[in-house]
């Protein structure tokens, strides 16, 4: 929570009464984590080599750090990794419910509501993070890509998440 704090005051975007909303609740409602794994941090369907069936690697490793393995899950849990309606699959492969009947079988993990909901914050936070980053990169003509001149958008849509998973949840 500290650390996306910061990247986002660093890029110039504390001061919204919703990012100090969801790092208060993230404080107040972390969860106990006695499963401390590897987690990647950016893991969906773009970021694995598949062949046969079968994933044969996995990329774009920059975010990666020990945590709660909820994380990863979210994240792959997340609306942009879903195949088009009407199936909604998680990262184009199985519908959520096989998805998580699966991913409990084969990891050894029990999927937890109250963590799912945690990282879910957390996850928006950081995708705050990540995004006004971007903006802020683009704006002081530190990158000559394109793509974060857009960002606007995507930083309404993380705040509308971050708005939504919070929702029910203002005990800060």
């Amino acid at each position: 929570t500290e650390y996306w704090e910061a990247v986002i005051e660093r890029a110039g975007f504390r001061k919204k009464p919703l990012v100090t909303l969801a790092v208060n609740w993230l404080r107040q409602n972390a969860p106990e984590n006695d499963t401390v794994r590897l987690v990647h941090g950016d893991y969906r369907s773009g970021n694995y080599i598949h062949k046969e069936k079968r994933i044969r690697a996995i990329l774009d490793w920059e975010m990666v750090h020990l945590g709660d393995p909820h994380e990863d899950l979210v994240y792959v849990l997340g609306q942009l990794w879903r195949s088009p309606p009407p199936t909604e699959w998680v990262s184009h492969l199985l519908p959520e419910e096989e998805f998580l009947r699966r991913y409990e079988e084969m990891s050894g993990i029990t999927v937890e509501p109250e963590k799912l909901r945690y990282c879910e914050v957390l996850n928006d936070l950081k995708a705050v993070g990540i995004i006004t980053t971007a903006i802020n990169a683009f704006a002081r003509n530190k990158t000559p890509d394109l793509r974060p001149g857009v960002f606007g958008t995507l930083l309404d849509l993380a705040y509308a998440g971050l708005a939504q998973h919070l929702d029910g949840g203002f005990n800060v």
